[in-house]
């Protein structure tokens, strides 16, 4: 008990109790002596302990806790691991016989799967092995903790990350390597990779490279490339062709998406066959959406504008001077002006007067707004320029693409941008994505606004030094994704015939087989207003004609779901739509591309094992070695840690000492009562 008053303070309390015994004394003085002397007893206890609590009398309590060295096993949950195991069988015997070398030697046991979904199950599926990054996760998260050892349990295969063996074991724990798989050299012909173009045009021929491998001598090896089981290309590797890269040319009529197989020959006693084929998935279109952008000047806005849109293959992006447009333009999906039309530039404006195709204006402090109000009929600028600086704000309805809440919220933190804030009128059909912000204030003028016109899609951005929002993504995430994502929606939108339809569904053509895919469908009521009042539903259908039903779920004012774990392959999908009484679907296709990665090569790693685990003070065993590692355990002989804690109990806090208060405040209510006294 801790008790840091002088004998003064107790003496103190003591006497307020025989004050308040006594002054109740003369007052009672008609009781019996017995009773008296009873009551006044408990006067001076009850107040002498009441003076007593209020010097907050605490016990210092003293708890000492022991903690057991630790063993902690970081498993390889990849498929390459798995490949001769049974996860059930495995799971049994491991779990016997970690639980009998704990009990045996005293120590605790975590087990840390290591997958690329951080899953908890043991199932030898992970397509992808990320040695370090595992090591480096539990170092940190490990790191306040008594542990013994670590054991790496793996076959010394990773396809992710870097070299293991310069993680940084800055606990310096001892590292034992558990391997997993034959450390011997199998005959093995395999597809080291193949490279191809994503997307092809109609009629014209396009490579397929193919890059094979074959560990032993051969005479001769044939490799086909096939489509729906028929013949296209072959090619026989001849004896001393060990490492082999050549390139099949090959046309498609088809359009839409199309699947080929490349079949490299098995070899006698070859046992992984798996990494002898792989499949190669193209788009088929008739020709690429031809973007042109046109300017007068050199701007950092029209890279940013390039940078977003490089990387989408569907597009074929071109910049060009105003001067180096010599033709009507013609065969545009989508023609964005940077500050044009500009005065003297009558040849442009004639083109652009008769131009009837989409338009993306970029407007700033060069535009010359008569010049752009006489050449095109989508809006009409009032006034002059009226430049300010201005921040964003997201207008309460907007429909005409979808853009995830965090990302149009994103940037109306951005850097500020130089916009004309005189009034502007709209003909036809639009919606404002952002308008402005002044300071603290929001106003109604379009910053970002986007509709459609006699058939055509435009759109328009009051504004410029949209390149400060993409490195203000980089300084913020890291990368470009929001902007890219801003700039991609837009261009979708201005450039899909889809703007004008009443439903419509966002699939991506392909997604690799450990990634989620993502299903958005947007439905519109007459009034061409988002509506999720319908149902909508989607069916995939793969090769093998099996059938995946899927019902999306109302979002905001879209339909989403998410979809795990298809097959990968080649799908066609069905999405349908309810709206009262009013029915839609819309059909296409997609890819799930496998991830087989883990396959290619499937020989353990045994000396890169080695290096780890000596290198760390360790030691190398083979899988089912059980026997060395509880030698090898028992030889650290861990010690267990004490670790005390100290902690200050109020008095006032025990339930005993208010119970004791209740009962003498109760029986000396009780004694005067019964007495007559009150």
């Amino acid at each position: 008990m801790q008790l840091d008053y002088s004998f003064g303070f107790i003496a103190l309390c003591l006497g307020a109790g025989i004050l308040y015994a006594g002054i109740l004394y003369f007052r009672t003085k008609q009781f019996k002596p017995a009773i008296l002397w009873t009551v006044s007893f408990l006067r001076f206890a009850l107040v002498s302990l009441v003076c007593f609590f209020l010097l907050s009398p605490a016990t210092r309590i003293l708890n000492t806790e022991v903690e057991k060295p630790k063993i902690l096993w970081i498993q390889d949950n990849s498929i390459s691991v798995g490949l001769n195991k049974d996860s059930l069988a495995w799971r049994e015997e491991f779990n016997e016989k970690t639980q009998a070398l704990a009990a045996g030697l005293d120590i605790d046991w975590i087990t840390v799967p290591l997958s690329e979904n951080g899953g908890e199950e043991m199932s030898f599926n992970a397509k992808t092995t990320n040695l370090s990054e595992g090591l480096s996760q539990n170092y940190a998260t490990y790191f306040n903790q008594n542990i013994a050892a670590v054991v790496l349990a793996s076959d010394g295969l990773y396809n992710r990350g870097f070299d293991p063996r310069y993680v940084n074991n800055q606990n310096n724990w001892p590292v034992y390597t558990w391997v997993y798989g034959d450390t011997a050299l199998q005959v093995d012909a395999k597809i080291e990779s193949v490279y191809h173009n994503k997307i092809a045009y109609k009629g014209n021929r396009f490579p397929v490279e193919i890059n094979t491998s074959v560990n032993t001598e051969f005479e001769a090896l044939r490799v086909t490339l096939t489509k729906d089981g028929k013949t296209l290309r072959t090619k026989t590797l001849k004896s001393g062709e060990n490492k082999a890269n050549f390139t099949f040319l090959i046309s498609e009529n088809e359009v839409g998406l199309q699947a080929y197989r490349v079949v490299l020959e098995e070899l006698a006693g070859e046992k992984n066959l798996s990494n002898n084929a792989q499949m190669v998935y193209v788009n088929i279109v008739e020709n690429k959406k031809k973007i042109l952008l046109v300017s007068k000047q050199t701007h950092p806005d029209l890279g940013a504008f390039q940078a977003a849109l490089k990387e989408v293959e569907e597009y074929e992006v071109a910049l060009v001077h105003p001067d180096d447009v010599l033709a009507p333009l013609t065969d545009i999906d989508l023609l964005i002006l940077h500050q044009l039309p500009e005065k003297g530039e009558r040849k442009l404006s004639n083109y652009l007067s008769s131009f009837k195709g989409n338009v993306l204006y970029l407007e700033g402090g060069k535009t010359s707004y008569n010049y752009l109000n006489r050449y095109q009929d989508f809006f009409t600028y009032q006034s002059g320029n009226e430049m300010e600086s201005v921040g964003v704000h997201g207008s309460q309805v907007f429909t005409k693409f979808n853009l995830d809440e965090d990302v149009r919220s994103f940037f109306q933190s951005a850097p500020k941008l130089w916009s004309n804030q005189s009034a502007i009128t709209f003909n036809g059909n639009h919606e404002n994505l952002y308008q402005s912000r002044i300071f603290s204030l929001n106003t109604e003028q379009p910053v970002m606004s986007f509709g459609e016109l006699g058939g055509a899609s435009f759109g328009l951005i009051n504004g410029e030094g949209i390149w400060k929002w993409r490195l203000y993504d980089y300084r913020e995430n890291g990368n470009h994704d929001n902007f890219n994502t801003l700039i991609r929606q837009m261009v979708r939108f201005l450039v899909s015939k889809e703007s004008l339809e009443r439903f419509r569904v966002e699939i991506p053509s392909r997604v690799m087989s450990n990634k989620p895919l993502s299903v958005v469908a947007e439905l519109y009521n007459p009034a061409f207003e988002l509506s999720v009042t319908g149902e909508v539903t989607v069916i995939f259908k793969n090769e093998e004609d099996q059938r995946f039903s899927y019902k999306l779920n109302p979002s905001g004012n879209i339909f989403k779901t998410v979809v795990n774990g298809l097959p990968s392959g080649k799908y066609t999908y069905r999405a349908t739509a309810e709206l009262g009484e009013e029915r839609f679907m819309k059909t296409g296709g997609f890819f799930i591309e496998p991830v087989e990665i883990e396959l290619l090569e499937t020989r353990a790693n045994y000396p890169m094992m080695q290096d780890l685990a000596e290198s760390n003070s360790g030691r190398v065993l083979m899988d089912g070695d059980w026997n060395t590692l509880q030698s090898e355990l028992e030889n650290l002989n861990p010690p267990s840690i004490a670790h005390q804690n100290e902690r200050l109990e109020q008095w006032i806090n025990l339930k005993g000492f208010f119970f004791l208060l209740l009962a003498l405040v109760s029986l000396e209510w009780f004694l005067r009562k019964r007495n007559g006294a009150y």
